[in-house]
């Protein structure tokens, strides 16, 4: 028997129906399972169909790439199989993990005894490609079923037309009541859904004449019924669909929206709801600066703590200002290295209390979420959402239990996760757990701060009437330029990507790539390259700064050929090497003049759908994928 399995999201109406909105395949089932599915509902299905094995067709953006979860007690999909159902009920379990480039799957000769569990995308598939990836199919394919299985619609097409509206305006109060929304998945989550206030049968009129031909129009729901602290959510059904669509509900979840609601929406004077309103009413919105080239480590109101015990906010902070940090002894990718995790009680005895100089600081206009947090000890802290802090996690390690301390971005920490304090009254480590996250969306100023040599500085709480902890914040690889260095010499720099000191270098390269800079293999700003202690390239010796290494670069599979697995990130996701198609690198160069020809490494767009980076990915208007490499921190290279 073969399965596939999809999460399809609804919502919840005034009257109580439930209204499908999307369908979606190739989904990440990286959670703790064990505490979402009916264990004894699957259980009874193999059973009852007497299969003697199960086949798991997956890749890593489905399914955890590592047998050993980060935290106890959590089942990745694969081990639940595995350990909860096979090994049991003596039944054979085989996995067939596809490279992340994979578009369609390997033949497995089906039979009755055989159960074939489907994660990976494939696009022979009429499920995937048409009714997931074609949100217009799958509204038409549940519209023609029942009229009430989804919101009322308005498409205009000849194959998938849908117009239900009718004469008569969903009444939504003060907030939104109809959407726009783009035809094929994924879109542009900064714009797409567009939110409007409809007052008329002519407003509707006049809307619909205004539509893209990939554009239609859906009713909002909006039901006060159906909040979670204040927040208004969405369900996602995880379903095993098999023979004739039969389906086998495995678990639903439900997730909110960003911000709390309020009595009424703000709108333009178009009825169309403002950029800061929209995290009330959809799940996933706009996030970030508008210079896209540059990661921000401080917003205007993060308080640092001066090497003499004083404490600024970032918006004061100067360059050539003294600021408290901490250094692990003998541990130098401590200091450079975004993807290092050590050991608690390593850092507990090792750590030095330092100071750092404040040798840059960028300031730019920022528009976004802002991440605020409140600890069990009642201390709070904010930052924007790529802001890095250290927190620790307990990974089982065969019989007894590791306990380490790794990174994390401010918008990948949850609640009761445990984060690193330093009391700045006796210099002591202690942790305390995450007991809210809440956001908002704000105008303000951002800065990049750089900070040296430690690059690890202390961020204070922002609890009124107590100021004794600081949170440990680091602020790497937010400074990397590309570097090009024309004159002779041995040079020492520190690689973005590389994550090692290129150590010697020959500084008479014409293009040194993407480094660090300013710092330790900088030294002193802006110098990039020294030669056993002797500079010999300069700024005015031969030393060029490009721009920033991040940036949105295409990513598309469809535009590469030639494509290799290189290697696996800790961060979960793979790095390839490829090459362009040929009319891809013609087109660039006529338009741009940009060169893409040659071998390049960075990731494949598609792999980062339906994952927890699937922010970073971009439909472009030609209807390629591209990625912005400054959101993953990451820089994408011609080799």
């Amino acid at each position: 028997m073969r399965a596939v399995i999809t999460g399809t999201d609804f919502l919840k109406d005034t009257d109580g129906s439930f209204k499908a909105i999307e369908t979606n395949t190739n989904i990440g089932m990286d959670v703790a399972v064990n505490d979402y599915i009916d264990t004894t509902s699957f259980t009874n299905f193999v059973l009852d169909n007497s299969f003697t094995e199960i086949h798991l067709i997956y890749t890593s953006a489905n399914v955890s790439i590592t047998d050993i979860p980060l935290v106890e007690g959590a089942l990745p999909f694969s081990n639940f199989l595995s350990q909860s159902i096979c090994e049991p009920n003596e039944i054979a379990f085989v996995k067939h993990k596809l490279d992340d480039s994979s578009m369609t799957i390997p033949f497995i000769e089906d039979s009755d005894n055989k159960l074939i569990i489907r994660l990976a995308y494939d696009t022979t598939a009429l499920l995937d490609d048409t009714y997931a990836r074609d949100n217009w199919g799958f509204l038409k394919l549940m519209y023609d079923n029942s009229p009430n299985s989804i919101p009322k619609c308005y498409i205009n097409d000849t194959e998938f037309g849908i117009d239900s509206i009718g004469e008569t305006l969903r009444d939504n109060g003060n907030h939104p009541n109809y959407a726009v929304k783009k035809r094929i998945t994924p879109t542009d989550n900064k714009i797409y859904p567009i939110l409007y206030k409809l007052n008329t049968i002519e407003d509707l009129n006049n809307l619909k004449s205004s539509l893209e031909i990939d554009e239609y129009i859906q009713e909002y729901i909006y039901n006060t019924d159906e909040l979670i602290d204040n927040k208004t959510f969405h369900y996602r059904s995880v379903d095993l669909i098999y023979s004739d669509l039969n389906s086998l509900n495995l678990f639903v979840y439900e997730k909110t929206n960003i911000l709390p609601i309020t009595t009424n929406g703000d709108f333009d004077d178009n009825n169309k709801i403002q950029i800061w309103d929209r995290p009330r009413y959809v799940s996933k919105v706009f996030n970030g600066t508008t210079d896209i080239s540059v990661k921000l480590d401080a917003d205007e109101s993060t308080i640092l703590v001066m090497s003499d015990d004083t404490t600024k906010t970032a918006n004061n902070l100067i360059v050539t200002d003294s600021v408290k940090s901490i250094i692990l002894q003998d541990n130098i990718s401590f200091l450079i290295s975004d993807e290092w995790s050590g050991s608690f009680s390593n850092i507990c005895e090792n750590f030095n209390i330092t100071s750092s100089v404040v040798v840059e600081k960028d300031t730019f206009n920022y528009f976004g979420e802002i991440c605020n947090l409140t600890l069990v000890n009642g201390s709070k802290f904010s930052d924007v959402p790529h802001g890095r802090v250290f927190k620790v996690i307990e990974r089982p390690i065969s019989s007894s239990v590791e306990t380490l301390v790794v990174q994390s971005n401010y918008s990948q920490l949850k609640v009761n996760d445990t984060l690193i304090l330093i009391d700045i009254e006796t210099n002591t480590i202690e942790t305390s757990l995450i007991q809210t996250i809440e956001y908002s969306f704000e105008s303000l100023q951002a800065y990049r701060i750089n900070i040296e040599e430690s690059d690890v500085f202390l961020s204070m709480e922002e609890t009124k009437n107590q100021s004794k902890y600081a949170i440990l914040t680091h602020n790497y690889n937010y400074d990397c330029r590309i570097v090009s260095c024309d004159v002779g010499g041995d040079v020492q720099s520190y690689g973005c990507n590389s994550g090692t000191i290129d150590f010697p270098y020959p500084c008479g390269a014409a293009d040194l790539g993407c480094y660090r800079y300013a710092g330790p293999y900088g030294y002193p700003p802006p110098y990039a390259c020294y030669s056993f202690g002797v500079y010999s390239c300069n700024s005015t010796g031969g030393t060029t700064w490009g721009n920033y290494c991040n940036g949105n670069k295409p990513s598309d599979k469809k535009l590469k050929k030639n494509i290799k697995y290189s290697h696996t990130l800790a961060r979960g996701f793979k790095i390839y090497t490829f090459e362009f198609i040929d009319e891809f690198i013609t087109a660039q160069k006529d338009v741009s003049n940009d060169d893409y020809s040659g071998k390049w490494q960075g990731v494949l767009a598609q792999d980062l759908l339906d994952t927890e980076y699937e922010n970073c990915v971009i439909l472009r208007e030609d209807g390629y994928f591209e990625v912005d490499y400054t959101k993953l921190n990451l820089e994408f290279k011609k080799i």
